[in-house]
């Protein structure tokens, strides 16, 4: 038998047949086996060279963010020359352009203090290497997120930044607005220099030492967990929410803010918690001011009467401080009644900073959809912060001097006449006689009944009208009267007898920003 020379070496010659094809076999093996690992390197070497070119190398399908429509129209190519432009980006964004780009300077500016919060945006990846987001579509889309209300996902499709990059983001954001850009933009009166840039409006409609108005509102909650909704899930709404106890002057410019608190707790509860309030009624601030107010004398004189402190329109919801003043509840007093519809119209600027923030920050009236109560409290005061930054962009957070040169509305002036329907009801109701005046719930036309208790001037029972205060120590050795002090009923006829005298010398007017439009109120009375 011949065998083929290319599988028998020279030591396998002698060995018996079956032998030599059983090594024969296993070399044949080893020579498969060896091919098929080379085969698996190379394709695992060339697999190892694809995924890394697919990190390095960028994909084609994908929008850059600078080559989408808001990097050219808001960041590489604005139109400022246009006035269109200013007021579309406004309507758009909340913010005028050159806040934004003020913003976005001392955010990306090393070297501010403002850049702390920012500074995983600011540097390069040392990991990947790869450049962050650009931190002007990041900024554009927070704005546009909290003015409007968009989703995260729609703010991809217009920057063509990932969504999760954008919500790290907006946190990031909210944790700088709610510390650093609130401390510098809302602060609170503490001395008397302070708090007689807020009281100028008051006193020109008749509340000398009022600082602002004060009041509460509710924030809801979109994405709360069943451990949380519980705890704030109050009697006025069907979902929860958290509310937030404010103080705002005339001008609507907010002057202290509480952190969230649950919603079911009233107002004779937050006032506890408003570090503004406490410190007020207790004289640690604004206990060097002082002011006057009209009383009559024994012989009918109108006489000045020292007080030293300051005090806070609210609503009847509040507790009896003498330092968180409201209107009469029920009153027979003519006078008391003039003085409460006029109370009643001045404390209604809180309640248009209220419409104004969440008209303007359309997250705070659609709901905040972030997890937790910490992240809605800092929604909250980056939106007040914000909220006092275009008072002062506009120049509306100046005292209203009544000139002719003040920042008014588009309707006034050539664009708009005044006519007699465009008074205030408040004046109206101030220019009614003593007879027309009534302030009464009975609808029922049958009087009140022979057993009620009878009630005397301030509109009290007579058994609740005195005041658990010494009067001694309300009154200094010099005559000042302290606020905090006081009772709130005798407060309370010291106000109203004030605004009587001012009222029957007509020195009492509606606070106008307008020159033309408070003498034409003036021409009423």
């Amino acid at each position: 038998m011949i065998v083929s020379s290319r599988f028998v070496t020279n030591h396998d010659t002698n060995l018996p047949r079956k032998k030599r094809h059983r090594r024969r076999l296993k070399r044949m093996r080893l020579l498969h086996e060896r091919k098929r690992l080379a085969a698996l390197l190379r394709v695992g070497n060339r697999t190892g060279r694809l995924r890394k070119q697919r990190r390095t190398t960028p994909d084609v399908d994908k929008v850059l963010p600078e080559t989408t429509a808001w990097y050219k129209m808001y960041v590489s190519n604005p139109k400022l020359e246009q006035d269109k432009f200013h007021k579309t980006f406004r309507n758009r964004f909340r913010l005028p352009y050159k806040c934004f780009k003020e913003l976005l300077e001392k955010i990306t500016d090393p070297d501010h203090a403002w850049s702390v919060k920012f500074k995983r945006w600011l540097n390069i990846n040392p990991v990947n290497r790869k450049r962050p987001s650009p931190v002007s579509l990041l900024l554009l889309g927070v704005l546009r997120y909290m003015g409007r209300g968009w989703m995260f996902d729609d703010i991809e499709e217009a920057t063509g930044i990932d969504a999760e990059v954008i919500r790290c983001f907006y946190h990031c954001f909210l944790n700088f607005g709610s510390t650093h850009l609130y401390s510098f933009y809302v602060n609170s009166p503490e001395n008397a220099a302070e708090a007689q840039e807020h009281m100028k409006e008051m006193e020109d409609a008749g509340f000398h030492g009022c600082v602002g108005s004060m009041d509460a509102t509710h924030v809801k909650m979109d994405m709360c967990c069943h451990g949380l909704q519980t705890a704030n899930l109050g009697y006025k709404m069907p979902f929860a929410a958290r509310t937030y106890n404010i103080t705002v002057n005339h001008r609507r410019k907010i002057l202290s803010s509480t952190c969230g608190h649950p919603s079911r707790w009233n107002d004779k509860c937050l006032v506890r918690f408003d570090e503004f309030a406490t410190k007020l009624r207790n004289g640690e601030i604004m206990d060097d001011n002082f002011f006057n107010l009209y009383k009559y004398d024994d012989d009918g004189n109108a006489v000045s009467v020292r007080y030293r402190g300051a005090w806070i329109m609210v609503d009847g919801g509040y507790l009896q401080w003498s330092s968180t003043v409201p209107p009469f509840k029920d009153s027979n007093n003519a006078h008391e009644i003039r003085w409460s519809k006029w109370l009643e119209s001045m404390r209604k600027d809180v309640e248009c900073t209220f419409g104004i923030l969440k008209g303007r920050w359309r997250v705070l009236k659609s709901g905040v959809r972030t997890h937790g109560t910490e992240s809605c409290d800092r929604v909250w005061l980056t939106c007040c912060a914000l909220h006092n930054w275009l008072l002062e962009s506009d120049g509306l957070d100046q005292p209203w001097d009544n000139s002719y040169n003040a920042v008014s509305s588009s309707w006034t002036g050539n664009s708009g006449e005044f006519h007699d329907h465009d008074v205030p009801l408040a004046v109206r109701n101030l220019n009614q006689s003593i007879g027309q005046l009534h302030r009464t719930f009975d609808t029922s036309g049958m009087g009140r009944g022979n057993d009620a208790p009878l009630m005397g001037n301030s509109g009290y029972a007579e058994e609740d009208s005195d005041d658990c205060y010494d009067a001694n120590d309300m009154v200094e050795e010099d005559g000042t009267f302290i606020v905090r002090k006081m009772g709130l009923k005798t407060f309370q006829s010291c106000l109203v007898e004030h605004f009587r005298i001012l009222f029957e010398s007509n020195l009492i007017k509606w606070p106008s920003r307008n020159a033309d439009r408070n003498t034409a109120l003036l021409n009423l009375n």
